[in-house]
């Protein structure tokens, strides 16, 4: 009998005994949350090949430009914010290369690594990457939520026709209500996590009030973000249209909106399941 084994029984366990602890408790969650989800549409994955074996290439070199344009807007808005002069072409690279740090890591959290730790290296101390890296979010949300107000409000005689929400299905319900008692459980079983947010929050707000001797900043910061939403509605209407569906930029603007904040809340990789569910 080995030493592990031996270890085992004398305290009274098995070798194949799991320990069901927070942290395997919400990983069990997301699985049956991804199976839940994808297992369902496995019978459409030819289909869809075939769909994209038709796509007008136009359309799909559209998307590219504009996908391409919207790392020029990101990089764009870190150099407006950056406490301390910043090279664009450098800043351009990280940008390309958090895009797959976001592909490991959940809500975003590569992107703020790599921006946090390359302003770190361009002589920010921590408060002031920090802060920069919060400003570039906060502005981002603003800007975000202002295209969607300008769009509805210019479309307001259509608005509720260009949306054109569909029925909720009894699938669709149910998985909203799962993921929101989901988001629930996590900030009430992980008290560090919600002592985190308020800290972030209450620092976030400190650290903006630093900008405010420089109002043209944020108002080009904030034009830049919208200009980056609304590239990405590009994109996403540029790959529709590829495929032979028609929809206006306020469909595609909610959608995308949708599929951001389903990403952002999912604990998964890359907001993987969140942004597709959404």
């Amino acid at each position: 009998m080995t030493r592990a084994a031996e270890s085992t029984t004398a305290s009274g366990g098995s070798p194949s005994h799991v320990r069901l602890d927070r942290r395997n408790t919400l990983n069990l969650l997301v699985l049956l949350v991804v199976l839940y989800v994808f297992l369902p549409q496995l019978g459409k994955f030819h289909s869809s090949l075939n769909i994209l074996r038709q796509a007008r290439a136009e359309w799909l070199v559209i998307a590219f430009g504009c996908l391409v344009a919207t790392y020029l807007a990101a990089a764009m808005l870190y150099w407006l914010l950056a406490k301390h002069r910043l090279r664009y072409g450098r800043t351009l690279s990280i940008q390309i290369a958090s895009m797959f740090a976001n592909r490991l890591l959940p809500a975003g959290i590569g992107a703020i690594s790599v921006n946090y730790e390359y302003l770190r290296r361009n002589k920010h101390s921590r408060p002031e990457a920090a802060a920069v890296v919060a400003a570039n979010n906060t502005v981002g949300f603003v800007g975000h939520i202002l295209l969607v107000g300008s769009t509805l409000l210019i479309t307001a005689g259509n608005s509720l026709k260009l949306l054109a929400i569909p029925r909720i299905d009894a699938n669709s319900y149910w998985l909203a209500v799962g993921v929101i008692i989901l988001l629930a459980l996590i900030m009430i079983w992980f008290k560090k996590l919600r002592h985190w947010l308020l800290r972030m929050v209450s620092s976030t707000a400190r650290n903006l009030a630093g900008y405010r001797t420089h109002p043209l900043k944020i108002i080009a910061a904030l034009a830049c973000s919208a200009a980056l939403t609304s590239l990405y509605v590009l994109c996403l209407l540029a790959c529709l249209q590829a495929v032979g569906v028609h929809l206006a930029f306020a469909q595609v603007l909610i959608v995308l909106t949708v599929g951001v904040v389903g990403g952002t809340i999912a604990p998964t990789p890359g907001g993987l399941v969140g942004a597709e569910a959404g």
